[in-house]
């Protein structure tokens, strides 16, 4: 195998998880929007939405800023 194959495995294991863990997400964010709902609280809280984007692209970096947004977005609808 080639470095650029070998490199290309580990981004398919990479992606991978990521979509196991924004599966997770998704699936906590159902539960989330159950508990909203039975307390009549809003679906969108732009305080909460600020400090994930924060911590994430912390981590991420700051290039990453639409990669959490996007995943806010499909969460709010999965909400």
């Amino acid at each position: 195998m080639t470095e650029l194959e070998q490199l290309r495995t580990e981004i398919d294991r990479i992606d991978t998880q990521i979509a196991k863990n924004v599966k997770m997400r998704l699936d906590i964010v159902k539960l989330i929007g159950r508990i909203k709902k039975q307390n009549g609280t809003a679906i969108t809280d732009s305080d909460r939405e600020k400090i994930v984007i924060k911590n994430f692209t912390d981590i991420a970096g700051k290039n990453t800023e639409s990669i959490i947004k996007t995943i806010i977005e499909v969460s709010k609808k999965e909400e």
